[in-house]
């Protein structure tokens, strides 16, 4: 059932919402990098994510328009515009910081996502499905990572890209 998701869903078909449609045909299809500066993709490497990963990653981050990242630690500024990137490395505590942080200011966040890039074993996937759960928006899930979207406009939904 999972894979038919993921096949149905990995070109656009079948997702409803503009926004997320839009994520998946500009951000997650192409194989190259698509937008301006690739320093994001040049630290995501550095902290030992995949060429793959760090493209879809970066190709997101210009979709968007977002304007700052933080890879393993809640971001100084704010998280109003910020896309906030927890490796397999991340600490557990962190990654509730990273939470904490934009559901606080939800209300008034329009931009700010939360990448939770997937570790293997069994309490890695309770912690995405609590995550998920728990989240009050929409959430998308790519073979090696998962998306929460903090945009109180958009509805709770969770698409398997």
């Amino acid at each position: 059932m999972k894979w038919e998701q993921r096949l149905r869903h990995s070109r656009g078909y079948g997702v409803h919402s503009p926004f997320l449609y839009g994520v998946v045909r500009q951000a997650m299809m192409p194989h190259h990098m698509v937008g301006g500066p690739t320093q994001l993709h040049s630290d995501l490497q550095a902290a030992g994510i995949s060429n793959r990963t760090a493209t879809r990653l970066h190709n997101y981050l210009h979709h968007v328009g977002l304007s700052e990242w933080s890879i393993d630690k809640v971001p100084s500024i704010g998280a109003e515009e910020s896309l906030m990137i927890a490796t397999p490395d991340c600490p557990t505590e962190v990654l509730k910081q990273m939470i904490t942080t934009v559901v606080g200011s939800e209300e008034h966040n329009t931009k700010a996502t939360l990448c939770v890039i997937h570790r293997r074993g069994k309490t890695s996937k309770r912690l995405r499905r609590r995550l998920v759960a728990e989240h009050k928006g929409m959430s998308a899930e790519k073979r090696h990572f998962t998306l929460l979207f903090f945009n109180p406009a958009l509805p709770k939904q969770h698409i398997i890209i």
